[in-house]
């Protein structure tokens, strides 16, 4: 609910990296060639796009408010389709 978004290496489960995304994420999706993560908000209606290395903002979609539930890459990860109520 907080908005932070934690990584962790699963083979030692240490947290890797962490940063401070949108609020109330909804979906996490990492990118076919695993360079982004696309982080969905139904509180604020916000898609963002950041480098799943470093956390830093790459974009940010906005739908109006209404908020987005769900996201889903390409398989070229080059297009990023997302849903909500609307």
């Amino acid at each position: 609910r907080d908005g932070v978004v934690h990584r962790y290496d699963l083979a030692t489960g240490a947290e890797i990296h962490r940063y401070q995304a949108v609020r109330e994420i909804r979906d996490v999706k990492v990118s076919p060639d695993g360079r982004s993560v696309a982080l969905t908000s139904v509180q604020n209606g916000v898609v963002e796009i950041r480098d799943l290395d470093s956390g830093k903002l790459r974009t940010s979609l906005t739908d109006g408010g209404t908020g987005f539930f769900r996201a889903s890459w390409s398989s070229d990860g080059r297009v990023l389709l997302v849903g909500g109520d609307d």
